[in-house]
């Protein structure tokens, strides 16, 4: 065996690199020493710093001729102070409350003061500089002082419009119409009916007072303005059509629309269903729980689960401690009834699935429930608009069956493929539907997707 004996030159390359390494670490210690030795000078620097505490000569000092030490002795504010005649205090005593009609009053320096949104049986339940002054408050009324002068502008939040046809023109919107001018701003100057300012007669600018101060008084904030609505001798179940629900025994029942307008329809009759009980606890049961601490920002704040109801309200078998919810003229009874029936609309709201979402019959019920709440509350408004939306869904379910009736013939064409997923999901459950009452264009789609398209499907 050959035994390799390395070159001079490979040893002194070698011994070369061990320097280098060594020189490195050198430089590196080197540097290291000099950082200690100035922390080192720092703290030794610190140390040198003479102790600020006072010795005992200068303790000695703080003492006075008359042997007080210099905390002791008072100050020039204290002797001041003791120079004031002392006085007793007022004792506090609890204004008592006043009741005028339907206003509460108490006493502020000898004047009545309104009990307002901010003082409760004389409690403060907001800072003062929150409080409404009364110059906010004649801001927010219409200021109607001469019919010389122009009034405000004041939007106009009724649903019909007074003016004339020829002069304005109304635009419907869900909750508030808003009337423009049909030529642009001209219309007032081109009126030859109108009285120029300088010649109109006293009687005249008292109808125009009166006038004015009936189209531009807004309306109250608890409540907007409801619409004229007919059959006025009825309850307000009858007018609105609570229990009518007739159209569920016909051929529409047997479809599904899709998703996307079932939630949308959910999700307003909540929102009503939140406004309604919002104004009504605003109204009526303000000096209660129900109010303080819940929803005081807005119907937004409205919670209709379960745990939320009985917090702000109490568990709901005991209704004798609820007798407070009969203030505004209500049935303390069907309150708690209806607004308990409301967490299961607020479940599917706020967890809507559209894969396993529910029949009509299901859909409508929940409309309902939105419903019976407000005419429950007697807000006729809002009762009148989520009974158009239960119309609004018996619409969408009416054109999903004649889609399906169109589509028929379609389906029986080569490579045609016409069905949606709710179209689907109403033959899937005609599979399994012992009902003879259903509509035969129905069947017979069914009948065709099943030899066709069902494996198609997922």
């Amino acid at each position: 065996m050959v035994k390799v004996i390395p070159s001079t030159s490979y040893e002194l390359g070698k011994a070369r690199l061990q320097i280098e390494q060594l020189e490195d670490l050198n430089s590196k210690l080197k540097y290291q020493i000099a950082i200690l030795k100035a922390r080192l000078a720092i703290f030794e620097k610190v140390d040198a710093v003479p102790s600020l505490s006072p010795t005992q000569s200068d303790k000695s000092q703080d003492t006075t001729r008359g042997g007080l030490k210099r905390y002791e002795q008072e100050t020039t504010a204290s002797r001041n102070r003791s120079m004031r005649p002392e006085t007793c205090p007022r004792p506090c005593l609890t204004q008592p409350v006043i009741s005028v009609g339907d206003g509460r009053y108490v006493y502020d320096d000898g004047a009545p003061v309104k009990l307002g949104p901010t003082m409760v049986q004389n409690w403060d339940l907001t800072p003062r500089y929150q409080a409404q002054t009364r110059a906010a408050e004649g801001k927010r009324k219409p200021y109607v002082n001469s019919p010389r002068r122009r009034p405000r502008d004041v939007p106009c939040r009724n649903k019909m419009s007074k003016s004339k046809p020829n002069d304005t023109e109304t635009v419907g919107t869900e909750d508030y119409a808003a009337t423009s001018d049909s030529n642009d701003g001209d219309a007032e100057s081109s009126d030859p009916k109108s009285p120029s300012e300088d010649t109109a007669s006293p009687e005249h600018e008292t109808l125009i007072e009166i006038e004015l101060s009936s189209e531009l008084e807004p309306p109250s904030e608890d409540e907007p303005p409801s619409e004229e609505l007919p059959c006025k001798g009825r309850t307000l179940e009858e007018r609105s059509g609570l229990r009518d629900s007739s159209w569920l025994s016909g051929p529409a029942l047997h479809v599904h629309i899709p998703s996307k307008p079932a939630c949308r329809l959910l999700r307003k009759a909540f929102c009503l269903a939140q406004e309604s009980f919002y104004h009504a606890a605003r109204k009526h049961w303000r000096h209660t729980k129900i109010w303080y601490g819940n929803f005081t920002q807005g119907p937004h704040e409205v919670l209709f689960g379960y745990s939320e109801l009985e917090r702000c309200i109490g568990e709901r078998w005991q209704e004798y401690s609820m007798d407070f919810l009969a203030n505004g003229g209500f049935s303390a009874s069907d309150v708690v009834s209806a607004l308990f029936d409301m967490p299961i609309v607020r479940n599917k709201v706020c967890h809507f699935g559209g894969r396993f979402s529910d029949d009509l019959k299901t859909y409508d019920s929940d409309l309902a429930t939105c419903q019976r709440l407000a005419v429950t509350l007697k807000d006729e408004r809002r009762a009148f608009k989520i009974r158009r939306l239960r119309d609004l869904l018996r619409a969408e379910a009416e054109t999903v069956l004649a889609e399906i009736e169109s589509l028929q013939d379609l389906a029986a064409l080569p490579y045609a493929r016409p069905w949606k997923r709710h179209h689907v999901k109403a033959f899937r459950d005609l599979e399994l539907s012992t009902d003879e009452d259903v509509p035969e264009a129905i069947v017979r789609a069914a009948d065709t997707w099943s030899w066709r398209f069902w494996r198609f499907e997922d």
